[in-house]
């Protein structure tokens, strides 16, 4: 099985998004959920199935959180890193397809190394500005994503639409992670 369809990452998702309030009782019914089909099923049927629930879940979670806190704010902060997330990404790849033969297969690679470290830094800057920011930045990217994966389907292969499904949230949320981090050593210095 593709490692990037493990529900360990899938369930580790939703718990970024969760509430602290929320996150055991629904992690705990999902991983239960999960181990009672894991004993019907295959591996990959409940894996997929276990990702269904997470993506079904992650647009019900952020409308959640976006009416608890001040929403227009953590919306706006996300929406102008992902924008310019993807103006650094555009720049980034106009200089791999000058340097590189836009046929190359390790254009494509870099065109993901470049699009994910991009995302990554937009999670950051994100959760500099606003620490809500980054999971809704995971929230956009998966929908934008995803919306892209069914309205233009000839345009990139299959492989690089589902890395961007899987590994765009998940690099938004590392950048916050990587922010609340930094901000947590300052604190340990500081005190």
């Amino acid at each position: 099985m593709n490692p990037l369809l493990s529900p360990h990452i899938a369930i580790w998702l939703l718990e970024c998004l969760l509430p602290a309030g929320d996150r055991d009782a629904v992690v705990g019914d999902l991983v239960e959920e999960y181990a009672l089909r894991a004993g019907a099923s295959t591996r990959a049927t409940v894996a997929l199935w276990c990702w269904g629930q997470v993506a079904r879940s992650i647009p019900l979670v952020l409308l959640s959180d976006l009416r608890r806190r001040q929403w227009i704010h953590t919306l706006g902060v996300a929406i102008a890193a992902y924008v310019a997330a993807g103006a650094l990404e555009s720049v980034g790849l106009a200089v791999i397809s000058r340097l590189l033969h836009p046929d190359a297969g390790l254009a494509a690679l870099l065109g993901v190394i470049v699009g994910l470290a991009t995302i990554v830094l937009g999670g950051y800057v994100a959760a500099s500005i606003r620490q809500e920011a980054a999971p809704s930045l995971a929230g956009i990217i998966f929908i934008a994503v995803a919306v892209l994966m069914v309205t233009i389907s000839d345009s990139a292969p299959l492989w690089y639409g589902f890395t961007f499904l899987i590994a765009g949230p998940l690099a938004a949320l590392a950048g916050g992670r990587l922010n609340f981090t930094r901000r947590a050593r300052r604190a340990r210095r500081a005190a």
